[in-house]
């Protein structure tokens, strides 16, 4: 895939990412501002000025309260909207994708209890 057909699929991306701002300010309170601001980016399409914006948000979340911005993984996977927010991510600088910084983690595993004889 050539860099112009990369970048239309990043947009189309873009143009479907939405977080939840009720999920946001129920579930993951360091969620709320990045929320907000992103769809206020949505609501013209992306522009990257307007993601720029959000950045000190998401940095914020991301090196202060990491446990609380995974708390978003979810949301965005349940949209297929992974490689849209590493995009963001990558627009703000931050090196790491969002499996990178939120790793999945694996259920525990259930005790088994012991039989009578």
């Amino acid at each position: 895939m050539n860099m112009g057909s990369t970048m239309v699929v990043g947009i189309i991306l873009l143009l479907s990412l939405h977080i939840n701002p009720a999920f946001a300010q129920e579930a993951a309170p360091c969620w709320t501002e990045i929320a907000t601001c992103l769809e206020e980016a949505k609501a013209q399409n992306y522009p990257e000025p307007l993601v720029l914006l959000c950045c000190p948000s998401i940095s914020a979340a991301v090196t202060g309260d990491l446990a609380c911005f995974c708390l978003g993984k979810p949301d965005i996977v349940s949209q297929d909207a992974t490689a849209l927010f590493d995009n963001i991510l990558e627009i703000c600088n931050i090196p790491d994708t969002l499996d990178t910084l939120c790793p999945d983690t694996l259920a525990p595993e259930p005790s088994i209890a012991p039989t009578e004889a």
